[in-house]
């Protein structure tokens, strides 16, 4: 699996490992993890999300070569917060010997590497405690696909699967976060409670629901809590055609209102198409009984799906 960027979001672990010596790729085990279900964690104690103490800073066990090896004398186990190694100051090949750990704790934080190999440990939050909404972790990987390493590239070349991050045997990768998870109050998917598009589709245009307002989406849920300003979400087709589900950026922190919540959005990723929404229509029987404003009892507002998350794997 060819993943460009990677978001993740759960309190539980997400683990990656082989079993059989095979060599995993991030993306396949990271993919196959979400499929599980959120598992919410218990809060954590007064100064119990400190980081912990006794790691070397990432950035002093870099080589000559920008390289890494943490579980060497000089960096038996490792640390990194903050945006030290990113852009000009980005690390080379990062490896994770057995039973050593690199650790990243709940902060906003970056790194930029050619490539991540784990034998032993790299931890990303705690099941305790998780990358808050309030931060992101990001890993950026760098550099171009070697020429021989064509689509049908054997996953068992090593110079085909360096760029990304590769759990040898016996070595784990645990990533969590809080953001859009629901057991810890997030909200990762909700529904337009009202009409959101261009204002093509406004008052007098021939729209059965026009759109009222253009610069904002107004939401079925209140989704202040862990939304933030700059986040991406999708708002969904409510047409037959595929292709008008859109991407859209929020241009400011949501805020409460009196049916959920509402979100300025970019006016550099304004939809485009029309996007029904509404009042919730009456649950099972009930809904056979609905008028006009809760559409007869059919469901057919757009859901809405945040797409940032608290971890972000890119390239």
């Amino acid at each position: 699996m060819l993943l460009e960027s990677l978001t993740l979001a759960r309190p539980r672990p997400l683990l990656a490992s082989s079993a059989h010596g095979r060599r995993v790729a991030t993306a396949v085990a990271l993919a196959s993890a979400l499929l599980g279900c959120d598992v919410a964690a218990p809060p954590a104690a007064p100064g119990a999300c400190a980081p912990p103490a006794g790691l070397t800073p990432l950035a002093d066990c870099l080589d000559a070569g920008r390289n890494a090896v943490v579980g060497s004398a000089s960096c038996p186990n490792a640390i990194l917060t903050g945006t030290d190694l990113t852009g000009a100051n980005a690390a080379a090949a990062i490896t994770i010997e057995a039973g050593a750990r690199l650790v990243i704790p709940d902060s906003t934080t970056g790194l930029d590497t050619t490539g991540i190999d784990v034998s032993g440990s790299l931890e990303i939050g705690t099941a305790e405690c998780p990358v808050t909404p309030a931060n992101q972790v990001t890993i950026r990987f760098l550099g171009a696909k070697p020429a021989k390493c064509d689509a049908n590239a054997s996953p068992m070349d090593p110079d085909c699967h360096r760029k990304g991050i590769v759990v040898e045997s016996g070595g784990s990768l645990l990533a969590y976060g809080q953001k859009g998870v629901v057991p810890a109050g997030g909200v990762s998917w909700t529904r337009l409670a009202l009409p959101a598009g261009p204002a093509s589709h406004g008052p007098g245009s021939g729209t059965r629901a026009p759109v009222t307002v253009t610069d904002q989406v107004f939401l079925a849920d209140d989704v202040s809590k862990d939304w933030r300003d700059g986040d991406w979400v999708v708002v969904a087709t409510t047409s037959f055609a595929p292709y008008d589900s859109e991407f859209v950026r929020l241009a400011g922190a949501p805020a409460q209102a009196p049916a959920g919540s509402r979100a300025p959005l970019d006016p550099q990723t304004a939809l485009r198409a029309y996007h029904f929404g509404g009042l919730a229509p009456g649950e099972g029987e009930a809904g056979f009984f609905d008028g006009k404003a809760t559409n007869y009892g059919v469901e057919e507002r757009a859901e809405v799906g945040l797409v940032s998350r608290s971890i972000k794997l890119t390239a």
